[in-house]
């Protein structure tokens, strides 16, 4: 697939993928005879996995080990297992914090009046200046 059917399969910019491609978070593509870059299937989840990670907060330099330990099936090195375990630990720790959240959400009143939605349809945002209605984070 050229970058642009990858860009729209992934809902990424395709200077987004060219960056990811030139900082090793995707491996080099092969080009067509017109010298158009051809991804195969599994690039899709290769870019999905990259901004998984990039959203649990990891590095981009980490982001590219992750990647290469991914697609060796070799023995990893001891400072990639433990970058695995501290990828591991702080996704976890993320679940628990929207699952926290999500516990909150789900304790609040569900029925909103036609007066409480704003003309976009979504419910207005409330502030206070206690911050006791929102779940703690650990």
């Amino acid at each position: 697939m050229q970058i642009s059917e990858l860009a729209a399969a992934t809902n990424e910019a395709t200077r987004t993928l060219r960056f990811y491609e030139a900082e090793g978070l995707l491996p080099l593509s092969k080009r067509t005879p017109g010298g158009y870059r051809d991804y195969d299937e599994t690039s899709v989840d290769q870019v999905r996995f990259v901004r998984a990670l990039q959203h649990a907060g990891l590095r981009l330099a980490d982001i590219a080990t992750l990647v290469h330990v991914c697609d060796d099936p070799g023995p990893i090195s001891s400072n990639d297992a433990t970058l695995i375990a501290s990828t591991r630990l702080r996704i976890d720790h993320q679940l628990g914090t929207l699952s926290r959240m999500r516990a909150h959400l789900s304790s609040l009143p569900h029925e909103t009046s036609t007066e409480d939605v704003s003309d976009d349809g979504a419910p207005p945002l409330h502030t206070s200046s206690s911050s006791s209605n929102y779940p703690q984070d650990d």
